[in-house]
């Protein structure tokens, strides 16, 4: 029985990131996915902003449009522009992202096992033993090191006593044509209280339209969809995909001779729902950290927790504050939200100082400054509470 460093269970764009580093640093790296074809009906808006690009050598070829600018709408209809001098974001098609990814892995010498789901990780005192496959198909492969890159599969987690997140939002999204559409579109209405629904160009005519929402009922969005799209002249039935995304900080992402990266550890923007490029952060830190700890010869919980300690001061706060700021949008009514974008449009000072706050991966500065915004609206709808959704 083969015996790797490190295995990384989970194929996806983080998992595999990780794979390829920790291989281009000499290590014997196995990778285990449990889909058979790498990017395959992912649902997500694809949306990357350019720093994660600028920091990490990710697949060019899988850019389908550059974000500039976009309009954001108010549940009456109120709007704002937003335009950068230069892209701050791409829109890039899941598949070649994940798969370029991964063939960087592989090439770096990454064992991959495509179709093979991980189904048990027994931690022993020296190894972990990872089970894999069909039941009457089960190969057993030992690793040193398990990194968990399970997306929001946390069925592992149990097992190795990490717990999940504390809470799910819900991403529904569908593609229609729309050849006519300028420029990304934001929307705060009804269907999204306290988020989003958006249309982006997708390339080839194509958009997608999607919303981040508390749960799975997809009438609201069904309804918006087809609204949104009338009003180009044209008629869709959509056919709408779901995911449930993590939302708040774990508890724990470290244990003996374990630990856990993006979405797998809750390293996801609560503002927007996106964790690639949190992931990505995340993932440098767990390999650096992976790297001293073989070199000490320590692969316990008690050394592995430098990674926790690290990650979390990097993005902790923004997690917070996204957190924070929701349950407080959530709280506003309609009318309020019209007024802010009122309030926003014809202060010219205030726009500028929003300027100057807007960063498309960090928003904890911008959140907080907008919250003080927030505060005589709060007032006047008072309190709202929302409960969090969870799955099973």
């Amino acid at each position: 029985m083969r015996t790797h460093d490190i295995a990384v269970v989970g194929g996806g764009p983080v998992g595999s990131y990780t794979a390829y580093r920790l291989a281009d640093l000499g290590f014997d790296v196995a990778l285990f996915e449990k889909d058979t074809e790498i990017g395959r009906d992912v649902v997500c808006t694809g949306i990357v902003g350019a720093e994660a690009f600028k920091q990490h050598d990710l697949p060019a070829d899988s850019v389908l449009y550059k974000m500039d600018s976009v309009t954001f709408f108010s549940p009456s209809g109120e709007t704002l522009d937003y335009t950068s001098t230069e892209p701050f974001s791409y829109v890039i098609d899941r598949g070649l992202f994940d798969r370029g990814i991964l063939q960087e892995a592989i090439a770096k010498g990454v064992v991959p096992h495509i179709g093979q789901k991980v189904t048990g990780i027994t931690v022993g005192p020296d190894l972990c033993s990872i089970r894999a496959g069909a039941p009457e198909e089960t190969e057993e492969i030992r690793a040193r090191v398990v990194v968990l890159a399970t997306g929001v599969d946390y069925d592992l987690h149990r097992a190795l006593g990490f717990g999940r997140p504390p809470a799910f939002l819900f991403a529904l999204q569908t593609v229609v044509e729309m050849p006519d559409l300028e420029r990304p579109e934001i929307y705060l209405n009804d269907l999204t209280r306290g988020s989003f629904a958006w249309v982006v160009p997708a390339g080839g005519g194509q958009a997608r339209v999607g919303a981040l929402t508390r749960n799975q009922d997809i009438r609201e969005l069904t309804r918006f969809v087809r609204a949104r799209v009338a009003a180009g002249g044209n008629q869709v039935d959509p056919v709408i995909a779901h995911k449930p995304i993590a939302h708040g900080l774990m508890d724990r992402t470290v244990a003996d001779r374990v630990i856990a990266v993006g979405e797998a550890a809750g390293q996801i923007k609560t503002t927007t729902g996106g964790g690639i490029f949190y992931g990505l952060m995340c993932s440098d830190v767990a390999v650096d950290v992976l790297l001293q700890a073989f070199r000490k010869g320590d692969l316990s919980a008690g050394c592995l927790c430098t990674y926790e300690k690290a990650w979390r001061a990097m993005i902790g706060k923004e997690i917070m504050t996204g957190c924070k700021v929701r349950s407080l949008m959530e709280s506003m009514n309609p009318e309020h939200v019209d007024s802010l974008f009122r309030l926003i449009r014809r202060n010219m000072h205030l726009r500028g100082l929003i300027r100057r706050k807007v960063s498309f991966d960090y928003h904890a500065d911008l959140l907080l400054f907008g919250m003080s915004l927030m505060k005589p609206f709060l007032r006047r709808s008072g309190p709202n509470p929302v409960r969090h959704s969870r799955v099973a």
